[in-house]
């Protein structure tokens, strides 16, 4: 559940994703209440909810909190990707010769 939702008292029930088997299990979906939504809404609108500034991106804690997510995403990548190139080029160092040897030098 949205923790905004959760901080402003919104009722919600988690709606479990579709069971697929084998192939894993569909997303959960969340279904809030309209009347507490559009209470909630106002609420925040005005004020009266108190929300973390850690959690609002119009803050410099908020700011901050997003460029490291993003920046710790980004670094998760490209250390995959290094790794996953790393790997290729090792493999491709050890079946080309292996696959010239075979193609041109046994006969």
């Amino acid at each position: 559940m949205g923790r905004v939702a959760h901080l402003a008292g919104v009722r919600s029930h988690m709606i479990p994703g579709k069971d697929y088997g084998t192939y894993g299990k569909g997303q959960d979906s969340y279904y809030y209440h309209p009347g507490d939504v559009q209470r909630a809404a106002v609420a925040i609108s005005e004020g009266r909810v108190d929300v973390p500034s850690i959690w609002r991106t119009d803050t410099p804690d908020g700011r901050r909190a997003e460029y490291w997510s993003r920046f710790r995403l980004r670094l998760t990548i490209t250390i995959f990707l290094v790794w996953l190139g790393g790997g290729l080029g090792l493999m491709a160092w050890y079946l080309v010769p292996l696959a010239y040897e075979v193609l041109f030098v046994r006969k």
